[in-house]
């Protein structure tokens, strides 16, 4: 009930939609069962294989892959329209298509970003009750457990997945609805401070982000905007999730980073990211692996060369006390501080969603088809944030939350 009742939310009467691979079809059979249970007028599926997209990759005419489903596309809008619940269910093996030319992958994601976009922002926005939650598979389970049989690779993770998303615990909603109260009570302190600037110091990283002046701190779970729900909704957007965060100045990001875990993007694992920022631009980018991926990445367009996010996660977190690199940020994103390249969300701006494009811009929004987020922070690190009157607030200290609530 985890899935249906904390993640969702979902009401009677509503639809359920869900995206999911074909591995995780015991799943998607069992929260079928649980939303029918409570009220659900549909559970509708659509089904993913990245096998088959890799097919794609290797072998299709370059001039083809621009090209997208359009019947795929159209559920989304409507899932928006009628106000339906979404489930993701993330099932990856996360060097699937490592063997693929990643200027062939870019050119399909880049599609696939662009007429995706304003789905994305409907969901930010909250006209739908949306969560992504994982579900372990043997490939995956190789990648986080490579010494293991692949028997004991795929029980071990999902031990750990039961252990990260607290569902080993012997009431799981309860204990949602702890983390979330906490986690939530350290959102809207910080809301309180009027930070205009973070300050990241770590080994390989001296970083500072400035925030817009209206910018909000996010996290825990949202709330519905639609009016086709005729009440608001509160839903957990991802499961794990153990993060605070804000939106950057697109222009007042300077300084050097380094990644403490890997990024997982486009199917291939990029080690060793190190980037040098100057008046919010990404002026230089290197990786010890897939380095072309990391650049097709900043290459998409302009605003990925750009913040769209910055996070703070405390290394206590149970992701981070699993001590595992499970390649996959849904995850991993949860164990560190992160910052994500691309597009900014538009409700870490107060009144942001009201919004139109250029009114963003003005306020420091960032625009991209693309939001990647990638692990900066560390035991090792420590976060200050300077309020407008230039006072000081401790936000993290060697990795652990440095103020109480």
């Amino acid at each position: 009930m985890l899935v249906v009742q904390v993640g969702n939310n979902i009401q009677p009467g509503q639809r359920l939609v869900i995206r999911a691979p074909l591995e995780a079809a015991p799943l998607v059979r069992l929260v079928a069962r649980k939303a029918y249970q409570v009220g659900a007028s549909l559970v509708d599926v659509q089904w993913s294989d990245d096998l088959t997209t890799l097919e794609r990759l290797q072998h299709s005419q370059e001039a083809f892959l621009s090209e997208i489903s359009e019947s795929a596309f159209r559920v989304g809008d409507e899932t928006v329209e009628r106000g339906d619940a979404f489930l993701a269910i993330l099932a990856n093996d996360p060097a699937v298509y490592a063997n693929a030319e990643p200027s062939r992958v870019a050119t399909m994601i880049k599609a696939v970003g662009a007429r995706s976009k304003k789905r994305l922002e409907a969901f930010g926005a909250g006209m739908v009750n949306w969560s992504i939650v994982p579900y372990a598979v043997p490939s995956w389970a190789n990648k986080v457990f490579p010494h293991e049989s692949p028997e004991v690779a795929l029980e071990k993770l999902w031990n750990a997945v039961f252990m990260v998303t607290r569902a080993d615990q012997a009431d799981p909603v309860t204990a949602w609805k702890t983390h979330l109260h906490d986690l939530e009570a350290r959102r809207d302190f910080l809301n309180t401070q009027k930070l205009r600037r973070l300050e990241f110091r770590a080994p390989g990283t001296d970083l500072q982000i400035e925030l817009p002046e209206l910018h909000r701190w996010e996290g825990g779970s949202g709330r519905t905007s639609n009016p086709r729900h005729g009440q608001s909704i509160t839903y957990v957007p991802n499961i794990p999730t153990e993060e605070v965060f804000t939106m950057p100045h697109r222009f007042g990001v300077n300084g050097t980073v380094r990644a403490t875990r890997s990024l997982g993007y486009s199917g291939q694992i990029i080690d060793g990211i190190a980037m040098t920022f100057k008046d919010g631009k990404a002026v230089a980018a290197s990786a010890t692996t897939n380095e072309a991926t990391l650049h097709q990445l900043l290459a998409s367009d302009e605003g990925a060369k750009h913040l769209g996010e910055v996070a703070l996660v405390a290394e206590s977190s149970p992701v981070a006390r699993s001590g595992l690199l499970f390649h996959e940020t849904l995850f991993d994103e949860n164990a560190a501080c992160h910052i994500a390249m691309g597009r900014a969300y538009a409700y870490t701006l107060h009144n942001g969603t009201a919004m139109n494009p250029a009114q963003l811009l003005e306020n420091g929004a960032n625009d991209s088809q693309v939001h990647v987020d990638w692990m900066i922070g560390s035991k090792d690190m420590d976060v200050v944030g300077i309020r407008a009157d230039g006072t000081k607030l401790e936000l993290l200290s060697a990795g652990q939350w440095a103020f109480t609530v």
